[in-house]
Order: C-alpha cells, then sequence, then structure tokens
C-alpha cells in the first residue's frame, strides 16, 4: 500500500501537482481530472468556509492562497484585493459579504 492516496497527496499540496512530482510521488499519484476537480471543490468550499466563518485550523492567509489558485481562471484582480485584507470583514460587512456571495458563484459556475 502506497504511503499515501492520491487524493491526500493533492490535499497536502493545495491542489498543486507539481509539489507531489517534486517530492516524489509521482509515481503513486493516479487522480483522474474528474477526482481532481472534485477535490478542488472541496479545497475551495473549505477556504470560503472559513473566511466566512473566522474559524478553523485552516489560516486565513492559506484560505486566501487556495481561492486565488483554484479560482484563478475566473478571479478579478478587485476580488483577489478584496480577499488579501485581512479586516474586510470588519471595515466592510457588506462588501465582505459580497465577496464571500461572488466567491461562492464562481464556485457554482465552474465547469
Amino acid at each position: 500500500m502506497p504511503p499515501f492516496t492520491s487524493k491526500e497527496l493533492f490535499r497536502m499540496n493545495g491542489g498543486q501537482k507539481i509539489y507531489i512530482h517534486l517530492d516524489g510521488f509521482g509515481d503513486v499519484y493516479s487522480a483522474t481530472a474528474q477526482e481532481e476537480e472534485e477535490w478542488s471543490r472541496e479545497m475551495i468550499t473549505e477556504a470560503i468556509d472559513r473566511l466566512e466563518s473566522g474559524k478553523g485550523d485552516l489560516p486565513r492567509s492559506v484560505a486566501t492562497e487556495r481561492l486565488v489558485f483554484f479560482n484563478s481562471p475566473g478571479i478579478s484582480s478587485s476580488l483577489i484585493a478584496a480577499l488579501k485584507t485581512p479586516d474586510l470583514q470588519e471595515l466592510d460587512a457588506d462588501s465582505f459579504h459580497n465577496m464571500i456571495k461572488t466567491l461562492r458563484r464562481l464556485l457554482a459556475d465552474r465547469p
């Protein structure tokens, strides 16, 4: 049995498959594109939930970077700026909630 499943490797490397190979696990990684998309969606949902609740094991900065990485085709520069504003929720609650809605819409619209 390999030391890690493909899903564990994908998640441990934040969905960045190049690091799976650089870490020497390319020979055991065998995920399909559909599996990778499913895991990406799970990780995006977790990151959005973390930002929205302000709670969880995932640091806010990691949640932000995950959202930028996974949503890069559909994410705007203004949304990236909002994501990187650590106190946006306190400064402008409406903008924060609009950002969360936009992120959830981007996830729903993902092909």
